[in-house]
């Protein structure tokens, strides 16, 4: 086999592969998308609220402290900017954290299934890495708790293990309607980068 055939078939072996993973990627965002709109449009409820600060995902700032000054003092910061713990509880959102909640209607339901599976136009969001969420969507369907937390200033999400969608799924439009869904909700959107 001369050198430029090697080459050829390098290539061919290369588009190939390119083509089957892409398609492959196709199927299963289609599978992702499907099982997104089913589970939320079949929903026993469908809640979408604004919590506290939790520890699940970044750590928590600690100031640069003078060890010349009291501990107590350090409590005070420690008692004044705690968090609570997880956003899970036994497995179970945790109902502590919740500042403001929402149960959608059918028609909210439906504006954010509409939200959530629209083409992806551009991905030119920047990421920060505050990764500090204080919004949800939580899904209820037959006693199985699902839930997409949300840091609208990071562009951040986390998903429950059975809901696989990730901030690939979003792009600045559908960030900005996701925002205006929770707010004409009556819902606080912190940290908004507008």
């Amino acid at each position: 086999m001369t050198f430029l055939n090697k080459g050829i078939t390098k290539i061919t072996l290369f588009v190939f592969l390119s083509i089957v993973f892409n398609i492959s990627l196709i199927g299963q965002t289609h599978l992702n998308k499907n099982y997104i709109k089913q589970n939320i449009q079949f929903a026993d409820s469908v809640i979408i609220v604004s919590h506290f600060l939790i520890d699940d995902y970044s750590g928590k700032e600690i100031p640069d402290w003078d060890k010349s000054d009291t501990i107590m003092n350090l409590e005070k910061w420690k008692y004044l900017h705690s968090r609570q713990t997880f956003l899970l509880d036994n497995g179970k959102f945790n109902r502590k954290i919740i500042k403001e909640c929402v149960i959608l209607n059918d028609t909210s339901k439906a504006k954010l299934i509409s939200i959530l599976l629209k083409q992806v136009h551009s991905r030119k969001v920047e990421l920060m890495k505050c990764d500090e969420p204080t919004n949800a969507i939580v899904i209820y369907n037959k006693k199985i708790e699902s839930y997409i937390d949300i840091c609208f200033t990071c562009f951040k999400i986390h998903t429950s293990k059975n809901i696989h969608f990730d901030e690939s799924n979003l792009d600045e439009r559908k960030w900005k309607e996701l925002a205006t869904l929770f707010k004409s909700n009556g819902l606080t959107v912190q940290n908004e980068n507008d």
